[in-house]
């Protein structure tokens, strides 16, 4: 829903034409690691869960695979001409968070394939495709 996954939310939204909206400013940013990209890396663990054993790695996007909430909107809004709008900021919030993924990429050779950009619009297109049915399961959901 709309308090977590915020870029699988905006895609959602795009795509059912809900309003897209935007807390805060619109220049936090996030790293992004696209569901193909934690595959890969489960599988890259388990092949190597020896050498891996008893060790803490962060897995994620990196620096590279940040992308900021109202870009993010903006790319979806112009790509389906959902309209946004601004909501309250949260409190608290970290205005900027990436995954130091070096770690992992040591050990095993891992990086993450699919770019920010190229992600979102494949979550999009899922959710054009499945339209109707997350328009009857987020109804309800303010």
């Amino acid at each position: 829903g709309p308090r977590h996954g915020w870029l699988v939310w905006l895609a959602i939204s795009a795509a059912i034409g809900r309003t897209i909206e935007v807390q805060g400013t619109g220049g936090q940013t996030r790293d992004m690691l696209h569901g193909n990209d934690v595959y890969a890396a489960c599988m890259v663990a388990l092949d190597n869960i020896e050498l891996l054993s008893g060790e803490v790695f962060n897995i994620g996007g990196g620096q590279s695979n940040r992308i900021s909430v109202g870009t993010a909107a903006h790319m979806l809004s112009l790509r389906t001409g959902t309209p946004i709008t601004s909501g309250p900021g949260r409190k608290m919030e970290d205005e900027h968070v990436f995954v130091n993924y070096g770690k992992f990429l040591k050990a095993t050779g891992w990086r993450p394939l699919t770019d920010v950009t190229a992600g979102m619009l494949s979550v999009l297109a899922w959710a054009q495709e499945n339209r109707a049915d997350l328009t009857k399961l987020y109804a309800d959901v303010q």
